[in-house]
């Protein structure tokens, strides 16, 4: 018991736990959280704040125009999948930060790559939603299938080949 209670009182710094981080992260991707934020996007409420509407909502910019609440509800879809994937972290965290008052700082590492998740998530939700309405805009005006498929697909893409073609310049 004794040990244990050394453990506890010794100071952990940032460099121990970005190692243990590293090598203990088991990865989240899409298909984790796809059916939570799709449940998400499609409740009914407009996901994003009236005030996108005069401005021109785009790539860089659709996250600021989020409800606060549905940013907060795929924040929570992320973090629980972060963290049903890595309870051993979670655990860490939670200590780190509890034991130590610079504990937030120390597990940066952590805290850096659940947002990172977040906002790569929410890129991949864009282009769902955007083929979504897109499609929605050609049915309305009775396109067939293949061509609202096909129209869904540069619609959501065509950015992705003008960044491909910038970046060779």
């Amino acid at each position: 018991m004794q040990g244990d209670d050394n453990s506890m009182e010794q100071k952990i710094d940032k460099g121990v736990f970005d190692k243990f981080f590293t090598e203990s992260y088991c990865p989240v991707d899409y298909t984790t959280v796809k059916e939570e934020f799709e449940q998400i996007a499609s409740v009914g409420n407009d996901i994003f704040t009236g005030s996108y509407e005069a401005r021109n909502l785009n790539r860089e910019n659709f996250i600021l125009y989020l409800t606060s609440e549905a940013y907060c509800d795929f924040e929570a879809a992320v973090q629980e999948a972060m963290d049903d994937l890595n309870p051993e972290i979670l655990d860490a965290v939670m200590d780190v930060t509890e034991a130590q008052e610079d504990g937030d700082e120390i597990t940066e590492v952590y805290w850096d790559t659940q947002r990172e998740l977040l906002h790569d998530f929410l890129a991949v939700l864009r282009i769902y939603l955007a083929g979504l309405s897109f499609s929605a805009y050609c049915f309305y005006h009775k396109r067939d299938r293949y061509s609202t498929l096909i129209g869904s697909l540069i619609y959501c893409f065509n950015n992705v080949w003008a960044e491909c073609k910038s970046a060779d310049s």
